[in-house]
């Protein structure tokens, strides 16, 4: 009998410890996330799209709005340098995505988001104001890394903007 509130301590104490471990790795997990996200926007603002293609799994699939699913890092690779903003006319000068329920199950982690674009002439004599919807599926890479493995997207509204605003 007098053992038993130790023993109650002691599996208590346990499963806390195994509670806030999982916790910790679950907030590094939405950490590098978040890093991947930021990455992956900083490269899509200088239209960048060597590295926005790097930031794919090698079987990833891409679901444009109106437009065929675009499977494998390749084809990926070929439609981001079709669609690439001539930046001796345009420049994008905001890109933001409110990223929702970042949730990693395993290897794979779940996010969506609104967004909103912003796009520049060079001249300074017109923009527009994109906003949409997103919802993507990473894959955590062997060496802990997380690529889009698939991406789909739609544009809710576009407003042309003059000088900028």
């Amino acid at each position: 009998m007098r053992y038993r509130m130790p023993i109650a301590l002691m599996i208590l104490s346990v499963a806390l410890i195994g509670t806030s471990a999982a916790q910790s790795d679950t907030d590094k997990d939405v950490a590098s996330v978040k890093s991947f996200n930021q990455a992956y926007e900083k490269a899509e603002r200088a239209s960048d799209v060597n590295t926005m293609a790097n930031l794919w799994a090698t079987d990833g699939v891409m679901l444009p709005p109106g437009e065929p699913a675009v499977v494998g890092v390749k084809q990926i690779h070929a439609w981001l340098e079709r669609n690439r903003p001539d930046t001796t006319k345009v420049q994008i000068t905001g890109n933001t995505y409110n990223w929702k329920d970042i949730t990693v199950a395993g290897d794979y982690a779940f996010q969506w988001a609104p967004t909103f674009f912003d796009v520049q002439s060079t001249d300074g004599n017109a923009g527009a104001h994109i906003s949409g919807t997103a919802l993507e599926v990473l894959k955590r890479q062997p060496d802990g890394s997380w690529r889009l493995l698939r991406s789909s997207w739609s544009t809710q509204e576009k407003k042309k903007t003059r000088g900028g605003h």
